[in-house]
């Protein structure tokens, strides 16, 4: 019984790291198959109607669109642009606050100029 519950833990651990796109793809195919299946067997397929699955996936598109729209860093003013351009030279290990100095300049232009300026590591 161990060994079954040890096993099930792994399989769940491993379906949670799946990908919400390789789900969506599963369930497409699910869904397809079992509609050519009863189609052959003379049955009536799924009971959707093209209309009906394209407004589903219009809506699922609108509402995927939409959270990712309110999900992302939506950086419009150079300041915003100049931080996302900082945070993205931290996540590189460019820099950090001990090792630079920073500066921002907005320009009547709104072109965004920046500097890092990387100090040397002292050894002391």
């Amino acid at each position: 019984m161990k060994n079954i519950t040890e096993k099930l833990k792994q399989l769940l651990s491993a379906l949670a790291s799946v990908k919400p796109a390789t789900w969506v793809r599963v369930l497409i195919f699910l869904l397809t198959t079992a509609n050519l299946v009863l189609t052959e067997l003379g049955k009536p397929p799924l009971p959707f109607s093209d209309t009906q699955v394209g407004q589903l996936a219009s809506w699922i598109a609108f509402g995927l669109s939409s959270l990712w729209a309110a999900w992302k860093n939506n950086s419009f003013t150079p300041a915003a642009q100049f931080a996302d351009l900082l945070l993205q030279h931290a996540r590189d290990n460019d820099v950090n606050i001990e090792n630079c100095g920073l500066t921002y300049q907005n320009t009547n232009d709104e072109s965004l100029q920046y500097t890092v300026n990387i100090k040397e590591e002292q050894n002391g």
